[in-house]
């Protein structure tokens, strides 16, 4: 009989078949006391006392199931939710929290009414809830304003004037819109997004620079994005990078954090480049200018005739639904619309350097259903569109806003 559970090569499990097997040769050594008869178990027949045997076997069958479950959970790149955030901690990682969308919500209505935190606003088709986060008192004209978080936590925008909806009644509170476009919050890091991030922090200690240096920024609260880039030549190379400089270019983290990897992890006699800078006082009084490249935005503009699938008449917000999905995905690539890794899309946003191709922007365009996908036109400037790709610098980062993408519908 094979050798089962924990062995020098892992964990060996019993599957169901192979219970029903052991089971079946038990069984077959049972011997009739009167005719000396051998019993002849078959769980695959219709035999009433088999089926009844065969009920705590398939028990068994789910046990050794559930311990190979278990047991993957001490496996980094097998283990999920809180066992790999469990298990990164040894890392000195924690899972990135999400967080909710923020927007700012104009009041109005009697001069004097109080409006408590905690009421619900919305859009037309109330699809996503927002939360009014202190109470408001309207002022003489009847106006006031306050701050309001998504109800759930993740990456969603409201154009300007989308949030129209009070779901919450309030006598005295007539109306309310939101004059400038929502600031998109963050879901949770995903586990495969998670596990990829612990996998870099081994490279920490590592021997090269460019290595110990990126994963060390990538270990920073809050830091989304980093490349390294090092000139090792004599002189200043294609990307203005001055000789034997470092150029770190990172998206997120706190500047004092940033600048304290880079002083620690760097080379000695190290020169930094970029437009970023952060003086370090060490205890000595001694200090170090530290600099790093913070990728300047390039404001895209976006184009796009659909057209309704079959009868159906697509509704009034249909392109606010696709220009958030377009948004959504240059952050946070496939994940942030809820495509699963599975499905073999991008699961990165589009990140610093990365030119604009167009049909990079299918998948969050056909997320959203019910059209047909007619052109794409992208560009820097609004009056000279065209399917072009749109190179990005190094340092820099193609930025999408819902104000600037428009969709035609056929």
């Amino acid at each position: 009989m094979a050798d089962y559970g924990v062995t020098p090569d892992g964990l060996k499990i019993k599957r169901l078949a192979d219970v029903l097997a052991d089971a079946s040769a038990a069984l077959a050594l049972i011997q009739d006391p009167i005719t000396g008869e051998r019993l002849q178990p078959d769980f695959s027949a219709a035999d009433p006392a088999m089926q009844v045997v065969k009920i705590p076997l398939e028990a068994v069958g789910d046990l050794w199931a559930l311990l190979h479950n278990v047991f993957s959970q001490f496996d980094p790149d097998a283990a999920t939710g809180a066992a790999l955030s469990g298990l990164v901690r040894l890392n000195g990682i924690e899972r990135a929290e999400g967080k909710p969308s923020t927007v700012q919500l104009q009041l109005t209505g009697v001069a004097g009414t109080v409006i408590r935190k905690g009421q619900r606003v919305s859009d037309a088709q109330r699809q996503i809830v927002w939360l009014t986060q202190t109470d408001v008192k309207l002022d003489i004209e009847g106006q006031g304003s306050v701050t309001a978080l998504t109800e759930e936590k993740g990456a969603y925008t409201a154009m300007p004037g989308q949030l129209s909806v009070i779901l919450t009644s309030v006598v005295g509170w007539n109306a309310v819109s939101n004059a400038a476009a929502a600031v998109p919050g963050a879901i949770e890091e995903r586990d495969p997004v998670l596990r990829q991030r612990r996998d870099q922090s081994t490279m920490a200690p590592a021997s090269s620079p460019v290595e110990a240096i990126y994963a060390n920024l990538r270990n920073v609260n809050g830091v989304d994005f980093v490349r390294v880039l090092i000139n090792n030549t004599l002189q200043t190379d294609s990307r203005s990078i001055p000789p034997k400089a470092i150029a770190a270019v990172v998206v997120g983290g706190e500047d004092k954090d940033v600048a304290q990897v880079l002083l620690e992890r760097s080379p000695a006699l190290s020169e930094w480049y970029g437009n970023a800078l952060f003086v370090i006082t060490d205890n000595l009084g001694d200090t170090y200018p530290v600099q790093w490249v913070r990728p300047t935005e390039v404001p895209i503009f976006v184009e796009i005739d659909i057209q309704s699938l079959g009868d159906g008449q697509l509704t009034d917000d249909y392109g606010a639904l696709i220009a958030d999905a377009i948004v959504i995905y240059s952050r946070f690539g496939a994940p942030g619309l809820g495509i699963p890794a599975a499905a073999g899309y991008d699961q990165d946003g589009i990140v610093p350097g990365e030119s604009v191709v167009a049909p990079r922007l299918y998948t969050p365009i056909n997320s959203v259903a019910g059209h047909a996908l007619r052109a794409i036109r992208i560009g820097v400037d609004p009056g000279a569109l065209s399917a072009v790709d749109i190179p990005i610098s190094w340092n820099a980062w193609a930025s999408f806003d819902p104000s600037r993408i428009k969709v035609n519908l056929l």
